[in-house]
C-alpha cells in the first residue's frame, strides 16, 4: 500500500510580484490583507476595548484570559508600525472605549528607521485623538527578544514611547523589565526568542489587569 502523500503544485506569482520574494513578502501581504478583511466584516461597538498590534497580541489569548465580550484581538502577524497605520481608521471606526497598542519590534527586524517608527505611532495616536476622542489610549513597551544585541534599542526605544505618551497625555505600561532575564528575555517566557509563552501572557494580563477595570 503507498503512503498518503499529497502533492501541491506551488503556483507562481501573478506577473508583477518578484518571484524572489513571493514567499515572505507576497505572502506577508495577503495574510495581512485576509486578517484585516476578517476584522472589518464585524461591526464594532463603543463599549469594545481593542487589543492592537502585531503576532504578539494575535497571540494573545484574550478571550480566554478575561472573559469578556467587550475585548476584541486586533492583532495581525507580520505587522510594522506602517501596517498599523494603514488600518487605524477601521479599527477606530466604532469609537472603541479603549486601546491598548503594543508595535515596534517588527519594524527593529525588519530595518525600519526609528524615525518612520515614531512618526506613525505620532500618527496613530493623533487619528485616535482626532476621530475618537473619547477612546482611552495605553501605549505599551516592546518587549525583550532572544537576541541580546537588540536590548539596549530596544530599552532606547521604550524610553521614547514613554516620553510620546507623556507628550500626548497617555499611558505608558512597561511590560518589558518583567520578561526581562539578565540581557534578554527569559528563556522560559518563549518558545522561539521572540513569541511568547503562556507565562509571559501571565505577566502581561497582570500588568494591565487594572486598566481594563
Amino acid at each position: 500500500m503507498l503512503p498518503c502523500t499529497i502533492f501541491i503544485k506551488k503556483s507562481p506569482p501573478p506577473p508583477h510580484i518578484n518571484p524572489d520574494i513571493v514567499d515572505y513578502q507576497f505572502n506577508r501581504r495577503y495574510l495581512i490583507a485576509a486578517q484585516n478583511e476578517i476584522y472589518n466584516h464585524f461591526q464594532g461597538h463603543s463599549s469594545d476595548i481593542i487589543f492592537f498590534g502585531n503576532s504578539l497580541t494575535f497571540n494573545f489569548p484574550l478571550a480566554d484570559m478575561f472573559n469578556d465580550l467587550r475585548i476584541k484581538n486586533r492583532g495581525i502577524s507580520n505587522s510594522t508600525t506602517n501596517d498599523l497605520k494603514a488600518r487605524i481608521d477601521n479599527v477606530i471606526l466604532y469609537r472603541p472605549r479603549k486601546i491598548f497598542i503594543m508595535a515596534g519590534i517588527n519594524d527593529i527586524f525588519n530595518g525600519i528607521g526609528k524615525a518612520t517608527t515614531f512618526k506613525n505611532i505620532d500618527y496613530i495616536i493623533a487619528e485616535i485623538v482626532k476621530k475618537s476622542p473619547e477612546t482611552c489610549i495605553y501605549l505599551q513597551s516592546i518587549l525583550p527578544v532572544a537576541d541580546s544585541s537588540k536590548t539596549q534599542q530596544i530599552i532606547d526605544y521604550n524610553n521614547t514611547l514613554s516620553s510620546l505618551a507623556n507628550k500626548n497625555h497617555i499611558v505608558f505600561i512597561n511590560i518589558f523589565p518583567r520578561l526581562l532575564y539578565k540581557n534578554s528575555i527569559n528563556p522560559s517566557y518563549t518558545f522561539d526568542g521572540i513569541h511568547l509563552r503562556l507565562k509571559a501572557y501571565l505577566i502581561w494580563k497582570s500588568s494591565i489587569d487594572k486598566y481594563l477595570k
